[in-house]
């Protein structure tokens, strides 16, 4: 009896470690990351949730699923998001952006103090109601692009950016 209580309580005490060594830390501070365009990379969800809504552009026009399959959309088109001219244009405005990963788990309050300068939210029903997010906020003179979507696995991912002008002012109107 006494053996079981203290395998059961290494068993515990090594859960506990392995927890603490092993579970994702947020980003606890924007200002730790400098613009270095060395480590710049693609975004790469965006070309192909962009390139979804735009095959997908228009199809809340049919009354029913068969008229919108027969004028040549794909059948998944009917349980999403139906994309403006307007939101389309500032999604294409960062299709080719490169930005600095700086993580997939910050914390939700990191930018509060930040301006939002552009959000952009989209469902798609699938086995369940997904929701896709995308925020662009400016701290500081930085640019953070975020993105995360839900339920599932929540992964926020965030990526420092360098936006020119005209894709600021874009992104504003």
């Amino acid at each position: 009896m006494k053996k079981g209580w203290i395998i059961g309580i290494i068993a515990v005490l090594l859960v506990i470690i392995l927890v603490i060594v092993f579970y994702p830390k947020p980003v606890e501070d924007n200002e730790e990351y400098d613009a270095d365009a060395t480590n710049e990379e693609p975004i790469t969800f965006l070309s192909g949730w962009i390139n979804t809504l735009e095959e997908c552009k228009g199809y809340s026009e049919f009354s029913s699923q068969e008229e919108m399959i027969d004028a040549g959309y794909n059948q998944f088109c009917w349980d999403a998001t139906d994309i403006d001219d307007v939101n389309l244009s500032k999604l294409n405005s960062l299709k080719n952006i490169k930005g600095i990963f700086i993580s997939d788990n910050y914390n939700v309050d990191l930018f509060n103090e930040c301006k939002l300068i552009w959000q952009y939210d989209s469902t798609h029903i699938g086995a369940k109601l997904y929701h896709r997010t995308l925020k662009v906020y400016e701290c500081n003179n930085k640019f953070y692009l975020l993105g995360y979507a839900y339920p599932g696995f929540s992964e926020r991912t965030v990526y420092m950016i360098n936006p020119s002008e005209e894709v600021i002012n874009k992104l504003k109107i």
